[in-house]
């Protein structure tokens, strides 16, 4: 049975409204406690969810299509090794080749020195490595009888204030040159 305060009849003038409404203050003081533990239980299981969607590998997401070269991508996968640097995950580019392009050649270069360099074909996809560099750069061409499309893309994974490169809507910063040669 419920708890009521018994309230004096002398006294109604000076009822809080709690009392006038006829409230009992044990049943308040409870139903305080349970809004209280079910918002620590929303926080708790929202920051959980976050921190298991931020510790999943992501991608490849398309960072930008180059005419009839392909589109370059990135991924984030805060597991593996190397990272990009001290509060980064591992990032890395990546190349799906147009179906319709022509074979052509890639390279991948950090500072002077060239990480990976290989012939691509039409419909390749290449995941290229994790590096521990946060300016790479990604050279392109392709040639044949109507001449040489060439992209050379500079990607920087610097370290920002909001983001970890881990979603589609936070790419980092690119900077494309394109052109054609006959």
């Amino acid at each position: 049975m419920p708890y009521i305060e018994h309230i004096d009849p002398a006294k109604v003038g000076s009822l809080s409204p709690a009392q006038d409404l006829g409230v009992s203050r044990p049943r308040t003081s409870d139903m305080r406690r349970w809004l209280v533990g079910l918002a620590v239980m929303g926080t708790l299981s929202m920051a959980t969810a976050v921190s298991a969607r931020e510790s999943r590998a992501g991608g490849p997401w398309r960072l930008v299509s180059l005419a009839a070269l392909g589109t370059v991508t990135w991924r984030c996968d805060p597991a593996a090794r190397p990272h990009v640097s001290p509060g980064l995950p591992a990032l890395a580019l990546g190349f799906r080749v147009e179906r319709l392009g022509q074979t052509g050649h890639l390279a991948l270069t950090i500072g002077p020195r060239t990480v990976v360099s290989r012939i691509i074909q039409p419909g390749q996809v290449i995941a290229l490595p994790y590096l521990a560099a946060p300016s790479q750069r990604l050279t392109i061409s392709e040639g044949g009888e109507d001449g040489t499309l060439h992209a050379t893309i500079l990607v920087a994974f610097n370290k920002p204030s909001a983001s970890n490169y881990c979603w589609p809507y936070m790419p980092p910063e690119v900077h494309v040159d394109l052109s054609g040669r006959r």
